[in-house]
């Protein structure tokens, strides 16, 4: 499996393992790498970062 080089604030990190029952971004990372992923254009208003 290839890994994706993913860079992230480690205080941020551990305010989302807080929040979200222990998952951090060292797990979330792994969906780069699965070849199962579904991905999708967010055309929606929760889009604060006009993102495509």
């Amino acid at each position: 499996m290839l890994m994706t080089n993913v860079e992230w604030d480690d205080d941020k990190n551990e305010v989302n393992k807080r929040e979200h029952e222990g998952l951090g971004f060292e797990l979330a990372q792994l969906v780069f790498s699965d070849p199962n992923r579904l991905e999708r254009i967010d055309r929606s208003d929760n889009n604060v970062f006009r993102e495509e």
